[in-house]
């Protein structure tokens, strides 16, 4: 006996339908785009062939040796700057541990660290000025932040 889509079976499937009362579709278009997120995130990037030396940038830019010092100054001043707001956060934020505002103190504690952040990026930028090459390491960084650069002795010299 052939089975008509108006038997009982038929009535029922399109009623029942639990694919999409989940959302499979949409399910599975979710998880495939984190699965690709996940391996975009854990591959290695290779760096770029062309790396740009201090010279061809001051080149490409078109600065003067005083855009260079003005620029090297501003990144001076605002690093200290960005230091000085940190560590009146931290102050803040020593002052509202003592009166037990946990969640305040928690946020305090995160901007503390964004203002630290941009300090090490401007502070970051001076030395790369100050050195007069790009692509610094933080090791390198590191080392001229505690004045045990090799290259800036090189220079004072």
């Amino acid at each position: 006996m052939a089975s008509s889509k108006y038997g009982v079976k038929g009535f029922l499937k399109s009623f029942i339908n639990v694919p999409a009362w989940m959302g499979m579709s949409h399910l599975l278009r979710t998880a495939n785009d984190i699965s690709t997120m996940s391996r975009d995130l854990f591959t290695l990037k290779r760096p770029p062939v062309h790396e740009e030396t201090f010279e061809e940038a001051v080149a490409r830019f078109n600065l003067s040796e005083t855009d260079i010092l003005q620029r090297q100054k501003t990144f001076g001043r605002l690093a200290a700057f960005y230091l000085f707001v940190a560590f009146c956060l931290g102050v803040y934020a020593t002052y509202l541990f003592y009166k037990a505002a946990w969640l305040s103190v928690l946020m305090t504690l995160v901007l503390m660290l964004v203002a630290c952040s941009f300090a090490f990026k401007e502070h970051f930028w001076y030395a790369q000025m100050r050195q007069r090459r790009l692509g610094l390491t933080f090791k390198d960084w590191f080392l001229f932040a505690i004045g045990k650069s090799k290259m800036d002795k090189l220079t004072h010299e």
